[in-house]
């Protein structure tokens, strides 16, 4: 086996551990079934990993690949220190080693949360990595998250289009770059990002999603309408994929009464799939958000409220009602 694949199963296998304990589970997997599904899935991955563990441990890896692996766990688990003490042992052994240069850089990064110095320090990493090898990748990548938390965006940019020209596989890059240029409408560029990550990925919901709003952007209604729809394929228990169906139906279709019904049909999956779930309490208010009727002079209260999206439907769908209905005076005839 190549060593670059070494290092794969090795990193998967910690990753999967680490996923495992996280959870307050006992480490050993039982051997009843644990009623609790998630606890379930939890001890299958931590079975699956201690077997990717020991199997990656019988095939020799060098001293410098085991302290990078370690330092990826602790990193993960929050152990910042631990973690930078070993990647600095991988050094010592290895000055070259690229993987030890990438999640240190990553290292800094997460530590510029509490210590924006340490930007500094994650930039002096990637370019010590790119003096000994100028088509690293990962770098590249790593440094375009850097710029972003730097407020450098078209730096950011750069360096994810960068990572992609040097690894034309590189799932994240294509990722970081799409979501990027789609936040500031560069819909043409996040299309074909999207399209890239999917190829990699073809199950992947975000990239799905992210592809959706694109062509949305794009004014492609029908095939956006398409896109939306194989997201709900791939996870149809994601809410956010009936908010956007809601929004495409009210704001980029014809504006019909079918289109208005089928919005309003949209928007009540998306409440019903959202629950209380409070990452989508913002786009919930967006959708439930009632203003009082008013007649006569509006209060400045009155003025200041801004109907939901369900209740702009119904007004609509109720003003399109009352003027199919013939007046009085039209039924009087002459």
């Amino acid at each position: 086996m190549k060593h670059s694949s070494m290092v794969a199963v090795f990193i998967v296998a910690v990753s999967m551990l680490i996923v495992a304990c996280r959870a307050p589970v006992a480490v050993k997997v039982p051997s009843r079934a644990d009623p609790d599904p998630l606890r379930r899935a939890q001890q299958r991955r931590l079975a699956k990993g201690v077997a990717l563990y020991e199997k990656a441990s019988r095939q020799g890896f060098s001293e410098a690949v085991r302290y990078v692996n370690l330092a990826i766990a602790q990193r993960r688990n929050g152990h910042t220190q631990e973690a930078l003490n070993n990647l600095r042992r991988a050094l010592a052994i290895e000055a070259r080693h690229l993987p030890a240069f990438h999640e240190m850089a990553l290292l800094y990064l997460m530590g510029a949360e509490e210590d924006e110095k340490k930007l500094a320090l994650a930039e002096v990493v990637c370019t010590q990595a790119l003096r000994i090898d100028p088509g690293f990748a990962p770098i590249y990548n790593a440094w375009g998250l850097i710029n972003l938390r730097q407020k450098d965006i078209i730096g950011a940019s750069a360096k994810f289009r960068k990572a992609t020209e040097f690894d034309p596989k590189m799932f994240e890059a294509y990722m970081n770059f799409a979501r990027l240029t789609l936040k500031f409408r560069g819909y043409r560029d996040a299309h074909r990002a999207f399209r890239k990550a999917l190829e990699l990925h073809p199950d992947s919901f975000s990239a799905q999603i992210g592809l959706a709003i694109s062509l949305r952007g794009l004014g492609r209604k029908d095939a956006a309408g398409k896109a939306y729809l194989r997201a709900i394929e791939i996870d149809g228990d994601r809410a956010e994929t009936y908010f956007n169906l809601g929004v495409l139906y009210q704001d980029y279709r014809n504006g019909t009464i079918e289109d208005m019904t089928k919005a309003r049909q949209f928007f009540l999956l998306f409440l019903d799939k959202a629950g209380d779930d409070w990452h989508y309490a913002a786009a919930v208010n967006e959708v439930t958000r009632r203003c009082a009727p008013v007649s006569g002079r509006r209060s400045r209260s009155a003025a200041k409220c801004q109907a939901g999206r369900l209740q702009n439907i119904e007004t609509y769908l109720q003003n399109a009602k009352d003027l199919a209905q013939p007046t009085n005076e039209g039924d009087k005839g002459t």
